[in-house]
């Protein structure tokens, strides 16, 4: 388990919202403010990692989702899933001009 992975998503963002606030209160030095400006950069990208893998969790379940409901739809329709496509009869009689569209 990386170290993003440590840190729950909802406390990761209360972390950086915390270390925003101490930037924005103007009462660090230089390189007070460089050291939380690097601990929210290592934050920011945690909520972007974890994000970033809800979102693909999501859409596998939704690809799955979409693919139960066709099935289920298709075997609603008919009662039963197509195992083969049903094949149409030729004509009887032999094609000529005056008995097709074109």
């Amino acid at each position: 388990m990386t170290d993003k992975q440590k840190i729950p998503f909802e406390d990761a963002v209360k972390e950086l919202e915390k270390a925003v606030k101490i930037m924005e209160s103007g009462d660090l030095g230089l390189d007070q403010l460089l050291e939380q400006y690097e601990r929210g950069i290592h934050l920011l990208r945690c909520c972007e990692a974890k994000l970033a893998e809800a979102e693909g969790k999501i859409e596998v379940l939704t690809q799955k989702e979409i693919k139960t409901e066709c099935i289920e739809k298709a075997e609603v329709q008919d009662g039963s899933m197509p195992e083969e496509t049903e094949e149409i009869p030729l004509p009887e009689e032999p094609l000529t001009d005056e008995n097709t569209l074109f």
